[in-house]
């Protein structure tokens, strides 16, 4: 499973990428050498601020699950 999410997101980092490019050609993150490699470092940086949320409440979610688990079960 966290493959198949690893790999839609980044299928989706670099769809949207694609798609900005596409739809704002002139943009002042296109350079003459490296291309549009600003637009992905940017989209980068914003995947990232959403990921580590969701990863810490799908941890907390878990060790909750866990604790609760443990107090209920008998010994």
């Amino acid at each position: 499973m966290a493959w198949a999410v690893g790999i839609i997101l980044t299928v989706g980092l670099i769809a949207s990428t694609a798609l900005v490019i596409a739809l704002f050609p002139d943009s002042p993150y296109c350079a003459e050498y490296t291309g549009c490699l600003g637009l992905l470092v940017q989209a980068w940086e914003v995947g990232t601020r959403i990921a580590r949320p969701m990863l810490a409440l799908t941890v907390a979610s878990l060790l909750a699950f866990y604790l609760l688990a443990a107090a209920l079960l008998p010994d």
